[in-house]
């Protein structure tokens, strides 16, 4: 019955959330046992398809600081191919471990895939950190956990488990009691009886033997019979019990096979030639029933094999000849001796026989020795000769002795017969080659004068390479050649006599001649012709050098370490030159070179200035010439330290007045220069300046005042022009504005040299305010209002000033009022001024009305009532002001020109 379902404890299994959102290869989780309890099999999340292979792991002392460490962990189990019942499905993984866990103690499990294949552990990313409390039961606590690379790799933390724990509550068992009661001695092929003392406890037994051994009867029992296999070697044997819940630990007992010892060390040679014979043997033994030896592959028996006596028939493999031996109980261990072939040496075969001129080497060609060594030795010479390596089958063989030389070519093996070929070398004599030559310069024919020497043969070849390159130039005996580049040439000549050559080489210098490069270049008339010279020799040294520059000065010549490569020379005139070069090397070899130079002519600078005024522009106008070229370049300094030019015909304006140094450079197309300086009188020029007033109003007529100066002279002429259409002649002049705005006014003005300046202002003219008011007649003694009414283009108005006409002071008010003591006819004037300080002027006739003093008598003035009265008026006004009645008859009634009432 598995454990998983034997004493479940009632919180068993303990369900973890199955809500991955991670995974990695496995998970490590502490289980701590709130009271005892054995840990039957764990179930995990997987991701749907077949698990390679699934494993579980414990560790007594936890996880947490044994997440890498693989020597704490012990393997409980593990299952192969476990199909995953998907994600978020707790997929049983069919180990049961059966780890106890006492109450309050802490063990670590680690659930895994190997990832080798198949699908991996999914989980859910935790909080906190790994070792926490993350769930549990009454039991058991699960803690945070490390999702794992397999098996201790890269660690993740905190991961959560998913997936069921199933464990059981009872206690583990005892052992059985012992010890295991049996004989622990046998002999291959025993049956054999082990028991312990029967356990009231036990519901069974469980019993393992080594391997080989077999069970025959009791394996759930507290007897056990096997059989001993016939290759076993003895070991252990256990025996556990299982009470009502769960299995007990291991008693163990071992035992050991009766063993023959092994034989004594065989006796024969150890090295012997292939394809011979020999015998072997040990010491016999009463006890033993029988011999059973192994030899090396190819090996047979030339005797009986079972006894302690053999003869061995050996072929081309050496090894071990090996013993083991059998009495009544059992197999003895092997004694072997290791047994060396050495193979026969080679069939020896010298090759083929060779000949060679004296002194050069035969190149011996034996075959190779592939069993064994060979060796080389002389059997006869007519002289001495030697060998390059005496072990090398195509080892060299060399000699200055004409004849036959017979050598002999040996090849042995260690303790084997040796094997030998004899061939021949026939040594034939060679002719001394030698010859004559002489130096030269490069281009001159050389001859070449064979005085090769026979030996007592007949030359019948010559072979020339007279350029040292490997390549025959020449076959006759005496050639002559013509080098047409220097150098040292090592020619070589062979010389052949009945196929022997002999070759000598010998050093042929052809001595360069002198490369000339001489340039000179074209120069301007005065200057110094210089003449660059590369000229190079390849070897050796230019010597001495003359010179002919062309114009009848005559032949310079120079010599050994005073000679000139590079001269100058200044010709007298301008025009075309033949410049002849000679150059000579220390070895006698003469170059020539020819060249050309033409000497330019100069330009000859010149030019006028036009208006040399100050302040103004001075034109100038270049007068150069030149013959044969064009002038293509002008460098202007105009001497007021000033702009300079470059172009042909400049201007430029003076800040200065006087004389100044004008200069001129003309520059040709053929780089010749030449310059010219005139001083020049730069005239002063007028300073302008006039004087006008700061206010001008609409209708002025303003005074322009003249304040021009100059440095020296006089000004003759004055000009003024306003707004470019009205003109005056004249120092100081007047002029009527009569428009807003700005006026420009210019004026020119010209000194007795002709130097003009113009000046132009711009004379603001402003407008004057529109002065109105407005106003009412009224009685004398009557406060009359005034408004200003004045018109500015929405400008503002600096004062106001109002003059009433009635000898009363100036009122400064915008709109005052004012009461006139009499009546009659008045000027009023507003006089208002702008913030320019323009003045607007109105005047009005303001009419004061006479205040007429009512008068009248009552008749009567006395009565009874319904009193009838006429009111007779007596009103006068003096100004004849025709006048209107309102009578009011003091009862509250009143009316219009009625001067009668009844009271």
């Amino acid at each position: 019955m598995p454990d998983s379902v034997k004493g479940q404890c009632a919180g068993s299994p303990l369900v973890l959330p199955m809500n991955q959102n991670n995974g990695q290869d496995g998970l490590m989780f502490n289980l701590t046992a709130l009271t005892d309890v054995t840990v039957d099999s764990v179930w995990g999340n997987f991701a749907a398809g077949t698990i390679g292979v699934a494993e579980i792991w414990s560790c007594p002392t936890g996880i947490v600081g044994n997440q890498a460490n693989a020597g704490a962990w012990t393997l409980a189990g593990s299952a192969n191919n476990v199909v995953s019942a998907g994600i978020n499905n707790s997929t049983q993984i069919p180990v049961y471990i059966n780890v106890p866990v006492l109450n309050g103690t802490t063990t670590g499990f680690y659930v895994t895939s190997t990832g080798a294949s198949g699908p991996i552990m999914r989980y859910t990313n935790g909080v906190g950190t790994a070792g926490n409390f993350y769930m549990g039961n009454a039991d058991i606590s699960i803690s945070q956990g490390y999702g794992k690379d397999y098996p201790f790799g890269a660690t993740f933390n905190p991961r959560q488990f998913n997936g069921h724990v199933f464990y059981s509550c009872c206690p583990t068992p005892a052992a059985p009691q012992g010890p295991i009661n049996g004989d622990t001695t046998s002999c291959i092929g025993d049956t054999v009886t082990f028991y312990v003392p029967f356990d009231t406890n036990a519901v069974s037994y469980t019993w393992t033997v080594p391997a080989g051994d077999t069970i025959i009867s009791g394996a759930n029992d507290s007897l056990m019979i096997m059989v001993v296999g016939p290759n076993s070697t003895g070991g252990q044997i256990c025996v556990s019990l299982t009470d009502s819940c769960t299995a007990s630990p291991d008693i163990c007992v071992n035992y050991s096979i009766n063993q023959p010892a092994s034989p004594p060390a065989i006796s024969g040679v150890v090295s012997i030639c292939q394809n011979d014979s020999a015998w072997y043997s040990v010491t016999a033994s009463p006890s033993i029933i029988s011999y059973n030896w192994f030899l090396p592959p190819g090996a047979s028996f030339l005797s009986t094999q079972d006894s302690n006596e053999i003869h061995v028939q050996f072929g081309s493999n050496g090894g071990d000849i090996c013993l083991q031996v059998t009495d009544s109980c059992a197999t003895s261990d092997s004694v072997c001796l290791s047994v060396a072939i050495n193979s026969n040496p080679t069939l020896a075969n010298a090759g083929p026989d060779r000949t060679v001129c004296a002194g050069n080497m035969a190149n011996l060609a034996a075959t190779a020795a592939a069993n064994g060594n060979g060796l080389w030795s002389v059997v006869s010479a007519p002289g001495a000769g030697s060998f390059t390596d005496t072990a090398d089958h195509q080892s060299g063989y060399s000699t200055l002795s004409p004849g036959q030389h017979i050598l002999r070519w040996t090849v042995s093996s260690a303790g084997c017969p040796s094997t030998s070929d004899l061939m021949n070398v026939d040594v034939i004599a060679t002719p001394a080659a030698n010859f004559t030559t002489a130096n030269v310069c490069e281009g001159t024919p050389v001859s070449f004068q064979d005085l090769s020497a026979s030996n007592g043969t007949s030359i019948t070849s010559w072979l020339w390479d007279v350029t040292g390159n490997g390549v025959d130039n020449y076959s006759n005996q005496n050639p002559t050649h013509n080098y047409n580049s220097p150098g040292i040439y090592n020619v070589r000549l062979i010389v052949s006599a009945q196929g022997c050559a002999d070759t000598l080489y010998q050093n042929l210098a052809v001595n360069p001649m002198p490369v000339l490069s001489v340039v000179a270049d074209d120069v301007c008339f005065q200057d110094l012709v210089e003449i660059s010279n590369t000229s190079t020799i390849s070897l050796g040294s230019i010597d001495s050098v003359s010179w002919d520059f062309g114009d009848g000065s005559g032949v310079q010549t120079s010599f050994g370490a005073g000679v000139n490569l590079t001269p100058n020379h200044t010709y007298g005139l301008p025009g075309q030159y033949t410049i002849n070069h000679t150059a000579y090397s220390d070895q006698g070899c003469v170059a020539n070179a020819v060249i050309s130079v033409e000497v330019y002519h100069l330009p000859v600078a010149d030019f006028n200035a036009v208006n040399a005024c100050q302040f103004q522009t001075t034109g100038f106008n270049d007068l150069s010439t030149i013959i044969g070229a064009n002038i293509d370049r002008w460098s202007w300094s105009f001497g007021d330290g000033n702009d300079s030019a470059y172009v042909q015909n400049p201007a430029h304006d003076y800040e200065v007045n006087g004389f100044v140094d004008v200069t001129l450079l003309v520059k040709t197309d053929q780089g010749c220069l030449n310059q010219k300086t005139v001083s020049l009188e730069v005239f002063p020029t007028p300073v302008n300046e006039f004087n006008y007033s700061n206010r001008v109003c609409l209708g002025d007529t303003h005074f322009l005042d003249d304040q021009s100066t100059i440095a020296y002279g006089s000004i003759d002429q004055f000009l003024w022009q306003i707004d470019d259409s009205i003109d005056y002649v004249g120092a100081n002049v007047w002029h009527l504005f009569d428009e807003v705005g700005l006026y420009k006014v210019e004026l020119t003005t010209e000194s007795d040299n002709g130097c003009r300046a113009t000046i132009e202002k711009e004379i603001p003219v402003y407008a004057i305010p529109e002065a109105d008011f407005v106003f009412t007649n009224e009685c004398e003694d009557d406060l009359i209002s005034f408004s200003d009414s004045t018109r500015f283009n929405n400008e503002s108005i600096f004062s106001y000033s109002w003059d009433f006409g009635d000898s009363t002071g100036l009122v400064s008010e915008q709109n005052p009022k004012h009461a006139f003591e009499t009546f009659g006819l008045f000027d009023v004037t507003l006089e208002v001024e702008s913030y320019k300080g323009c003045i607007g002027t109105v005047t009005y006739p303001v009419k004061v009305y006479e205040r007429v003093i009512p008068n009248f008598t009552p008749v009567p003035d006395s009565g009874c009532s319904r009193l009838y009265v006429t009111f007779l008026d007596s009103t006068e006004s003096i100004t004849d002001r025709d006048l209107k009645y309102k009578w009011y008859y003091g009862d509250g009634f009143s009316r219009f020109d009625t001067a009668e009432y009844t009271y």
